[in-house]
Parts: structure tokens; C-alpha cells; sequence
């Protein structure tokens, strides 16, 4: 097994525990992405390491469609919504995720995690969709956090991922999918 395979064995081991939390937290509070929704994946500004997208560049890899992605991202699409999303409206914002198995922590996390104020406490670091459309309920957990329920810790997700990896710098996702395949690219060709 190449190192680059054993390396992205150990960020799906990462990516499985977050999404163990983040169901936990879903299901504790009853929150939820609305139905379709795929507004967060619209945001060109969306940002990932490369080593986040080590798992997904993988999976296009063997979907057949790196070259396809990379001609996309090199004919401009380094600059719109993420490469795999699949809108379903004519709006955009419905939709799905066309590698949602391998999608890179910041969409894992995403509506689902908390991030530390500066006393250390962590806060709901939650959707802002879900929080126009269910008020009440977002400001319900919210007050639980601080409180009895427990919610996943995004940066000590993503330090751990980092540590992991060594990779902490972080660049627009359609950048970082394109050096991922570039990384699983050259893993193949040294065999």
C-alpha cells in the first residue's frame, strides 16, 4: 500500500468518527440541512486543504473523471460553486453533493460543529439557512450547548486532521480538489 493510500485510509478514519458526532448532534438536537438544500455548496469561497480532498480526489479517480474536473476547473470553474455539486433547481440553491461519501471536513462539520468563544466555551457554529427558516429551534440548541448537550469541535477536528496530515493551508475547494487529483495523480504514476 503507497504512503498516499495509507494516508487517506487514516483521514477516512477521521472523517468516519466526525460523522459519528455530527448524526449524534443531529439527532440530540433535531436539527437538519432543509430538505434539498445545497446552498453552502454554491459559495466559490468555500475553503479546503488539499489533503481534506485527498479522499474525494481518490474516488474521482476512479470514477473516471479527473480529467473531466480538471478540464472544468482549468475552462474556469476554479471560481463558481464546488465542482461536485449537482444543482437541481433553477435557482442553484437545491441540490446535492455528486461525491457526498468522500466530501472534505468543512462540509462534514458545516451546520454541525461548535467553535470555541474567547473563554474556550464552544458555540454552535450553525447554518445560517437553518437559522432564518427555524429560529426557535437553532436558539433552542443553542441555549442546550450551553448546557446539557454536546456538540463535535471543529477545530479540534480540523487541528487533528492537520496534525494527521501536516497540511494546514487552506485555498478555495475547486483549487484544492484540482492539487489533490494532482497528488493522486503522481501517487499512481510512482506506483
Amino acid at each position: 500500500m503507497s504512503k498516499l493510500s495509507e494516508q487517506i485510509l487514516r483521514i477516512e478514519d477521521a472523517y468516519a468518527e466526525v460523522d459519528r458526532e455530527t448524526a449524534a448532534f443531529a439527532r440530540e438536537s433535531d436539527l437538519g440541512c432543509p430538505d434539498g438544500c445545497g446552498a453552502c455548496c454554491t459559495d466559490p469561497n468555500v475553503e479546503a486543504t488539499v489533503s481534506e480532498l485527498l479522499p474525494m480526489a481518490e474516488t474521482v479517480w476512479r470514477a473516471g473523471r479527473a480529467e473531466e474536473v480538471i478540464a472544468w476547473i482549468e475552462d474556469g470553474g476554479e471560481g463558481s460553486a464546488c465542482f461536485a455539486y449537482q444543482a437541481s433547481s433553477p435557482d442553484g440553491r437545491q441540490g446535492k453533493c455528486g461525491f457526498y461519501e468522500s466530501r472534505p471536513l468543512v462540509c462534514r462539520l458545516f451546520g454541525f460543529s461548535g467553535n470555541p468563544d474567547k473563554r474556550g466555551t464552544l458555540r454552535p457554529a450553525l447554518c445560517w439557512l437553518m437559522q432564518s427558516e427555524t429560529p426557535d429551534d437553532c436558539q433552542r440548541v443553542k441555549d442546550r450547548v450551553r448546557g446539557e448537550m454536546t456538540i463535535p469541535d471543529g477545530p479540534a477536528h480540523a487541528m487533528k486532521l492537520f496534525g494527521e496530515t501536516g497540511d494546514t493551508l487552506r485555498m478555495p475547494i475547486n483549487q484544492a480538489i484540482r492539487k489533490a487529483i494532482d497528488r493522486v495523480y503522481l501517487a499512481r504514476l510512482e506506483g
